[in-house]
């Protein structure tokens, strides 16, 4: 796994593209996954791997180091402006009362929290968390739209019904 040229030129290469591109771990910064890399081609070269003269060791970045992060935190902005577009967001805060199954209250906790810690994120530019929230809105709006009509606020023909509606008051 280590020890070899090829070894090296590969984590090299993935260095690169971490610094450049950013990479996906939605638990660390890409400064944490950059140092990991660092840290592998240096026990190649202490195992005596010789790097390519236009491959040398890279520097140690800051651990909260992340590559593109206007990029990231665009992309969590349009997360947040779907997510706040999506009625099923709102009808499933303002229907946990109601709702007696536990894993769709769990959902119905979970997804509307969502739009709060990322305008929580992007007010405090955690990066991390943008870029994993903002990745693929589509899976959260989705849940939603399942989870609201799992719990009975989508009526069979479609539409949106209101919490008044579904509590009988309308």
């Amino acid at each position: 796994m280590f020890g070899t040229r090829d070894d090296y030129i590969r984590e090299w290469n993935c260095w690169q593209s971490y610094h450049n591109k950013g990479g996906q771990d939605p638990f660390y910064a890409d400064g944490t996954n950059l140092n990991l890399t660092r840290n592998h081609m240096i026990h190649d070269i202490n195992l005596g791997v010789i790097p390519p003269d236009d491959m040398l060791l890279p520097p140690e970045v800051p651990w909260q180091y992340m590559a593109q992060p206007e990029e990231i935190i665009e992309r969590a902005k349009t997360a947040l402006s779907l997510y706040k577009a999506t009625p099923e967001f709102a009808e499933l805060k303002s229907a946990q009362r109601s709702i007696k199954d536990k894993e769709l209250l769990r959902l119905a906790q979970m997804i509307p929290a969502r739009i709060t810690q990322l305008e929580d994120a992007i007010e405090k530019n955690d990066l991390v968390y943008c870029r994993m929230a903002g990745r693929d809105p589509t899976y959260y709006i989705n849940l939603a739209k399942e989870t609201a009509a799992k719990c009975g606020l989508i009526n069979h023909t479609g539409e949106q019904v209101s919490l008044f509606e579904l509590m009988g008051c309308r």
